[in-house]
């Protein structure tokens, strides 16, 4: 679904040209889950950007569903880590904006508003459909985020760091949430988060990328049973195992940078 040879990311500094990745070569098949890790200006979400359309790579090539990227694609979705929802437009409207944007696109206009009631009612929001963002929860906004992202049913979702800023507990509600709609859906998701644990709950593979110019550092299938949780997870010890490995990894690289 996803397939990145070569590429490479430069961007031009005050103090000359900075190198943020360099000889990515990435396969994701259709309907997984990969998370992305390594430390802060890694290039993480310049990957996401690249992936996505909004940024030409500098060297190699981008593909998705064996199509060049050359821009922005309705077939891939976005979401940040800020719910970025319009104060003024209602949950519903916030959920519907991406169709307004597309004018349409291939439904019609009724069927778009019962695939945004179907999807709320899927994130335990139905009956907030007139509320607005600051009548709502972070945690709510983000689930309001979560539908917008998923109603013109795309092939790919790309999201960055969508759960950072929020307390412990619905974070780990939304990685529930995200499990269970990804295992419904069956949608291509390629996540960015700096914790090494929440990448392991979520993922079916972990790429680790080393620091600045960012390089693929090893990549860590997760065979673990779903559903997974932060909280209460069956596999606690499969869990910390593969946590303490990729921990290593990441100081590892650190080492060798030093040296």
């Amino acid at each position: 679904m996803i397939r990145l040879d070569g590429v490479g990311q430069v961007f031009d500094g005050r103090e000359g040209q900075v190198t943020a990745l360099e000889k990515i070569d990435l396969h994701v098949r259709g309907g997984e889950f990969v998370t992305l890790i390594g430390r802060s200006g890694c290039g993480k979400s310049t990957l996401l950007r690249l992936i996505a359309g909004l940024l030409p790579p500098t060297s190699g090539s981008v593909q998705v569903a064996d199509e060049p990227v050359t821009g922005p694609r309705r077939d891939v979705s976005f979401m940040f880590q800020r719910p970025a929802l319009l104060p003024w437009r209602s949950v519903l409207s916030n959920v519907m904006l991406p169709v307004e944007i597309d004018k349409g696109g291939d439904r019609s206009k009724a069927a778009y508003r019962d695939r945004a009631h179907q999807l709320l009612e899927l994130v335990g929001l139905q009956g907030f459909e007139r509320r607005l963002p600051h009548e709502l929860s972070g945690g709510m906004q983000q689930r309001v985020s979560l539908c917008r992202s998923l109603i013109r049913d795309p092939q790919v979702m790309l999201m960055d760091e969508p759960f950072s800023a929020l307390d412990a507990l619905t974070r780990t509600e939304l990685s529930e949430e995200l499990q269970r709609i990804k295992m419904e859906l069956a949608t291509t998701i390629v996540f960015v988060t700096h914790s090494i644990e929440e990448a392991v709950v979520l993922a079916d593979r972990v790429v680790v990328l080393t620091p600045r110019p960012g390089r693929m550092r090893e990549v860590v299938d997760i065979d673990i049973p779903r559903p997974r949780s932060l909280a209460q997870n069956a596999y606690v010890t499969e869990v910390a195992t593969i946590s303490a490995r990729l921990h290593g990894l990441l100081s590892e690289k650190d080492s060798e940078d030093r040296r």
